[in-house]
């Protein structure tokens, strides 16, 4: 091999290494400006009193009879959800003591119920300090495991709901009525 050969050779390795190195240190420090770019996601359903209660009661309502002994079950998955006797109904392990009536043939059947809730804007919503009233209707249908849908009545409750470290948090319901 002649001299300007190896040094052809040279020269193109060492332009490798030089580019190699250059996109080593450009890819470890791309975007590391001093800054952490990491931002923490505020979580809609525990910082608002509205979204809470309406995820709460759509999670309350919502039962897979094949799987659960009971609503209760439902209340166990959302536990963290929940405070005062919300949450010991939760934590209780007991399933209710009366079903829906058609909770057996529910369960035989695979048939699931899926609850939504949704603000009722035709009474007031009452949010003072840490703690508040929401106005909720609340519809469930039947999902058939033939993929058909059956409605139900809808129920109109107040949700009871409490700021606790930053969070809301459902700690009672009532209904207060019932349509069609």
């Amino acid at each position: 091999m002649t001299r300007r050969i190896k040094a052809f050779i040279i020269a193109v390795i060492v332009v490798a290494l030089a580019i190699i190195v250059a996109v080593a240190v450009r890819a470890l420090t791309a975007g590391n400006d001093g800054h952490d770019d990491t931002h923490a996601i505020a979580d809609p359903t525990m910082n608002d009193p509205v979204v809470a209660a309406s995820f709460v009661m759509g999670e309350l309502m919502t039962w897979e009879p094949a799987t659960m002994d009971s609503p209760q079950a439902a209340a166990a998955l959302i536990t963290d959800r929940l405070t005062g006797t919300m949450r010991q109904y939760a934590e209780s392990g007991q399933p209710d003591p009366v079903l829906p009536k058609a909770w057996a043939s529910w369960a035989a059947s695979g048939d699931r119920v899926h609850g939504v809730a949704v603000l009722d804007d035709s009474r007031k919503l009452v949010v003072q300090d840490t703690q508040a009233e929401v106005p909720l209707t609340v519809t469930q249908e039947v999902w058939h495991s033939s993929g058909e849908k059956t409605p139900m009545d809808s129920i109109q409750v107040t949700v009871e709901v409490e700021e606790e470290n930053g969070q809301w948090l459902v700690s009672a319901w009532q209904q207060v009525a019932t349509s069609q």
